[in-house]
């Protein structure tokens, strides 16, 4: 996915968060995303290759203050986060027209976040729990057969970031995000993996309702 059509896509998806609501202390954010992922597969007892599923995405999420300082918030994220077919140098990723996979359908996080007015700006740190559905393969001779996982796994999310005002509804927001989610299960057990650990760089609009 280019830029541009996140940008576009972005700005269409901002356009039709003003139009959709009108509450105090609710607000919408529509964010361009860079996510970095490079988790390793493992053959029991331990050959491993890194898959590398970098890719750009849109990320689109609401919030409500509950008070000046402190706000819920939820988002999902989605885009192009998936791997070329790899073919490596160690079991499981080693047979020609085989090799290994990763493909992340969707990122959601759900997450308490703290803040501060500095004038225009309001940085802010913010924690919470998260989910998202990932899967891949790795050659079947490793094992033994079917050697896939597909699984919505869940995690945690931590991140900072800061706004800054336009105007009194409109704010640019840029923020780091990493989410964590568990380790999948293959279909045998002599392929695993580690936890995945998905970074997010995140930069679009606020808009506050």
């Amino acid at each position: 996915m280019s830029m541009r059509t996140i940008i576009v896509s972005a700005a269409i998806a901002l356009i039709g968060l003003v139009h959709s609501a009108s509450a105090e202390s609710f607000y919408g954010y529509v964010l361009a995303n860079r996510t970095y992922v490079e988790p390793h597969y493992i053959y029991v007892p331990g050959d491993t290759t890194p898959i590398n599923a970098d890719g750009n995405g849109i990320t689109l999420g609401f919030g409500k203050a509950l008070t000046p300082a402190v706000a819920v918030e939820g988002d999902i994220s989605f885009g192009d986060y998936s791997s070329d077919r790899i073919v490596g140098s160690t079991t499981p990723c080693i047979t020609a027209g085989e090799g290994c996979t990763l493909k992340a359908d969707w990122l959601a996080t759900l997450r308490v976040t703290a803040r501060t007015e500095m004038g225009k700006w309001t940085p802010y740190v913010t924690a919470g729990l998260a989910a998202g559905h990932i899967k891949g393969t790795a050659d079947t001779g490793a094992c033994g057969g079917d050697c896939s996982y597909s699984s919505t796994q869940r995690g945690f999310a931590l991140g900072l970031g800061t706004d800054y005002a336009l105007s009194d509804r409109i704010a640019l927001r840029a923020e780091f995000m990493q989410v964590l989610l568990q380790s999948p299960d293959f279909s045998a057990t002599t392929v695993t993996s580690g936890g995945y650990a998905f970074s997010q760089l995140r930069v679009g609009m606020k808009y506050s309702f």
